[in-house]
């Protein structure tokens, strides 16, 4: 049932119902059912479906769920790990959530993720996490680029990174938007041609 509602179109509503769900197997767990206990995919549906929610107590929900996997964890239960999706989720939900302290926070969260889960992925949702920064959003774009420039392929960007830039700069309400959007644009087809990137502008870039 969780994953149904995970894979429904009412993100708002299903983080709800899921969120109810989850609490209702907590308490029938407390109340002596121990077949019912919510495993560790069982919370990560319920904090993925918060981070897709765009609500903006949505990182607050995860963070509450966080607590409870800390403490299945310190019980011994080795399944109870954060992992990269953990972060990821985080982030997104501090992306997607409109809150004013979304930028700081998502970086702070992604300072606090060890540097072998700072994948391309995670970089993405960190991009886009800067809303209008559009200046901040291709710093983080460089930063990428040096790092896999130097060995590191796990930061390689790929389409979807210089489309979250692209988007940075279409929020950014300044008059340099348009020409920046195009040079970013023409940057990508020109670092495919030459093979210095594979990544190709999609229907989202256009």
């Amino acid at each position: 049932v969780l994953r149904c509602w995970s894979n429904s179109q009412e993100k708002a509503a299903a983080a709800e119902r899921m969120e109810n769900m989850l609490l209702l197997a907590d308490s029938l767990y407390d109340a002596g059912d121990t077949m019912l206990r919510p495993d560790f995919e069982g919370y990560m549906s319920v904090i993925t479906a918060w981070s897709r929610s765009h609500a903006s107590d949505a990182p607050d929900k995860i963070q509450s769920h966080l607590k409870n996997l800390h403490k299945r964890r310190l019980e011994g239960d080795q399944s109870f790990a954060i992992d990269s999706r953990v972060y990821a989720a985080l982030i997104g939900a501090y992306a997607n959530s409109g809150r004013s302290d979304a930028q700081t926070m998502a970086y702070s969260i992604f300072q606090s993720a060890p540097d072998h889960l700072k994948d391309t992925s995670l970089y993405n949702l960190l991009i886009e996490a800067q809303g209008g920064d559009s200046s901040r959003a291709e710093e983080l774009l460089q930063v990428m680029h040096i790092s896999y420039f130097e060995g590191n392929d796990n930061v390689k960007p790929d389409t979807e990174t210089f489309n979250a830039v692209i988007q940075a700069w279409l929020r950014s309400g300044s008059p340099m938007a348009a020409w920046r959007a195009d040079g970013i644009f023409k940057r990508m087809e020109e670092m495919s041609k030459t093979g210095k990137l594979d990544e190709k502008p999609n229907s989202r870039t256009f």
